[in-house]
């Protein structure tokens, strides 16, 4: 019998997807350039940009559109990320020149720490 459960749960975590990386689209049209790309984010303080989410799977198996994701920031003294009623919405705005990261979290697992780059207002 444990034998059998175990293979059943083995067999239903077979069938979901595995982080591989997550996807940032610019919702919103900033007065001046930012960089928002999957692997790095770039903006200057006082700026704001609404982003979309989009987890992309690992594994044959995709995510659905309701699956939970969320972003957060190692440091909200130099970049803040706030949600909005769209749960694959986010807000991200610059607060003081320096280097942070953001969080990213599927399903209330941490997967990775996008580098994030606040830079001085000009």
């Amino acid at each position: 019998m444990n034998r059998l459960i175990a293979l059943s749960l083995l067999l239903l975590a077979a069938c979901h997807p595995t982080y591989g990386h997550v996807e940032l689209t610019l919702y919103s049209s900033p007065p001046v350039p930012v960089r928002v790309e999957s692997d790095e984010v770039e903006l200057p303080v006082g700026v704001a940009v609404a982003i979309d989410v989009e987890p992309k799977s690992g594994n044959d198996y995709e995510y659905f559109k309701d699956d939970e994701v969320t972003l957060d920031t190692e440091d909200r003294q130099i970049l803040r990320v706030d949600p909005t009623e769209n749960p694959r919405r986010f807000v991200l705005t610059g607060v003081k020149a320096g280097q942070t990261c953001v969080v990213v979290e599927v399903f209330g697992e941490r997967e990775e720490c996008i580098p994030a780059t606040v830079l001085a207002a000009q």
